[in-house]
Formats: structure tokens, C-alpha cells, sequence
């Protein structure tokens, strides 16, 4: 007999429910490895098989998920997005930590579970590299702007300009040193799909670097259309009987920073990637509004990456493999 164990991850707290297929019974432990090894303690009382189940919430997520994988236990860690459409199907209104760990075990005994494996480390580590450059820069932009409205005061402080100006110094140098890190774990671990991605007009080092460390080869897809959903840069058709015909938009319900990125990379694209271009001009002169059109254009950039390393081959204009467009 199947027992599902929902939980509901926080930063300080799990909130779990245990569903036999008639019975709930709550929990709460904290998060941590000892609140785990309590959950394992209570749930290795019953005499079924186990099948974990949680929402996908960053850092949070991964104490609980890696500690159950390396305990060989069936863990699933899910897309929030399906486990709020799951709620909605099921006609949850109220929303509490209780009841969403009610709903997740729900989910996990209804559902076959898509079973959780960690990222290499190399990956992870990668993935930590380019989130420090993101919020280093971040940080730059917000002091530099400070430091241009302070300058417009004539009574300014030089000495805290000069305190201003050497920290924004001091992480220009810690980025250096970050993306010099990332080149070495590219070289020495991703060096063949860094190839492949830097074959495409238009794909930088910081979108290879972001590819390869949030999907590899994309090995848990099967299409682009997959990916550009997760994205959340799909566009959205809303319509309804001869009334109801808005116009399409893009969901953002995805990684909202490789989002950005890659609509930097549209841009670059637009103008240096032969194809993209002229799609990018066509969109144009058929009265597509320019943002819309690079958005397309992104969306046609992905589907160059999915394809060039699904297949393992560099990028050609106007190639076909495999009866598909690298397109």
C-alpha cells in the first residue's frame, strides 16, 4: 500500500501531511537536518511504501529533497505553478501551510512522481557563480546611481564619494574573480556544450553559462515548446466565443532572471544572428510592436539552444537535421 507524504517547505519550518488514500495525519518539524531525521522516525512507523512529495522553493527545498534522495527514498519536488492549478481543481479556497501540505500529498498519491536527482555539483556550484555576478551588478548599478545623485549636491562629501567609489571598485573586482571562476568550471566540466551554445549568433558567455547550469542538455525535455513554457515566454492567447479575443502575452511565470538574459540576447540576436534577424524584420513590417517582436525573437533563440544541444551539433543557417530546423 501507497503512502504519500506531502510537504510544505519554509525557511524555518516543514509543514507535512501523511495520506493513506483515506486518511490525513499533520506533522510539523523543523527545517533542518534533525527535523528531518524526526519525519523520517515517524513516517518509518508505518508499513508502506513512501513516496515524497514538495513544492520546488529554491535553497529551502534542497535540505529536505537531497537528504531523502541520499536516503534513497522516492522524492518528487514539483513546479508550485501545478500544485496551485492542482488546489484549483480540486476547489480549495482556504490556504494555510496545513492545508497545502494536505493538497500536495494529495498530488503525490494521484500522480505517477517525476523522481528528484540532484544537479551535479559542478552545475551547482555554477549556478551560485552567476547569481553572485547578478546581485554584484545589482549592487553596482544601485550605488552608482547614488553616487550621480549625490554629485549633483554642491555641499557633497568628497571623502564619501570616494568611500562609495571604492566599493563599487571593490565588487567590479570580486566579479572578475566570480566570472573567472565560472570560466574555469566551464572549461574543465561543460566545454563541448559551451562550444556548441557560443556557435549561435547572438549567445554570449553569461547565456551558455545560464543554460548549461540551470538545464545541461535538457534532459527532462522533450520540445522547445516545453522549455519556453517553464520560461513563462510562451505567448498566452486568451479567447473565448466571438467576444473574447485579447491579445497574446507572455505568461512570466518562469525564472524571471534567464528570462531578462535571454531577452538581452534577443536583442544582440536581432542584429547578428542571420535568421533571427530576419524574422525580427518581418514581425516588424507586418506592424508588430518592436517589443513583442524580440520577445518572438527570444523565443526563436531558444528554440535554436534546445535544438543545437538536444541534438549535440553546432549551430548551421538554414540547417536541417534529424527532419528539424535549427530554428
Amino acid at each position: 500500500m501507497k503512502m504519500s507524504i506531502g510537504i510544505d517547505v519554509s525557511k524555518d519550518k516543514l509543514d507535512v501531511s501523511i495520506y493513506d488514500g483515506i486518511n490525513y495525519k499533520y506533522y510539523q518539524f523543523d527545517n533542518s537536518r534533525k527535523g528531518i531525521e524526526q519525519l523520517l522516525n515517524e513516517t518509518n512507523q508505518f508499513n508502506y511504501e513512501a513516496v515524497f512529495t514538495m513544492e520546488a522553493t529554491g535553497v529551502y527545498s534542497l535540505l529536505a529533497s537531497n537528504m531523502l534522495y541520499e536516503r534513497k527514498y522516492s522524492v518528487s519536488v514539483v513546479n508550485p505553478l501545478i500544485i496551485k492549478r492542482y488546489s484549483e481543481y480540486k476547489m480549495c479556497r482556504a490556504k494555510t501551510d496545513k492545508i497545502d501540505s494536505r493538497i500536495i500529498a494529495d498530488y503525490g498519491f494521484n500522480n505517477p512522481p517525476s523522481c528528484f536527482i540532484p544537479k551535479p555539483i559542478e552545475m551547482q556550484y555554477l549556478k551560485q557563480y552567476l547569481k553572485l555576478v547578478y546581485d554584484f551588478k545589482q549592487e553596482i548599478t544601485r550605488y552608482t546611481n547614488r553616487l550621480k545623485a549625490l554629485k549633483i549636491n554642491p555641499k557633497v562629501n568628497n571623502s564619501l564619494l570616494q568611500l562609495y567609489n571604492e566599493h563599487v571598485l571593490y565588487l567590479k573586482n570580486k566579479i572578475k574573480q566570480a566570472e573567472n571562476e565560472i570560466d574555469k568550471i566551464i572549461s574543465e566540466n561543460f566545454k563541448k556544450e559551451n562550444e556548441l551554445l557560443r556557435s549561435i549568433p547572438g549567445v554570449g558567455k553569461r547565456i551558455s553559462a545560464i543554460i548549461i547550469s540551470n538545464f545541461h542538455t535538457f534532459e527532462d525535455f522533450e520540445n522547445s515548446k516545453q522549455l519556453s513554457s517553464m520560461l513563462g515566454i510562451n505567448p498566452s492567447p486568451y479567447k473565448s466565443g466571438s467576444s473574447v479575443n485579447r491579445r497574446a502575452v507572455i505568461s512570466r511565470k518562469g525564472n524571471s532572471y534567464i528570462r531578462k538574459i535571454l531577452y538581452m540576447g534577443a536583442l544582440v540576436a536581432s542584429k547578428n544572428n542571420k535568421e533571427c534577424r530576419e524574422f525580427y524584420n518581418r514581425l516588424l513590417l507586418k506592424g508588430k510592436d518592436k517589443k513583442l517582436a524580440l520577445i518572438a525573437v527570444e523565443n526563436k533563440l531558444l528554440r535554436q539552444i534546445f535544438t543545437v544541444l538536444k541534438n549535440k551539433r553546432e549551430y548551421i543557417e538554414n540547417y536541417y537535421f534529424n527532419n528539424q530546423k535549427i530554428a
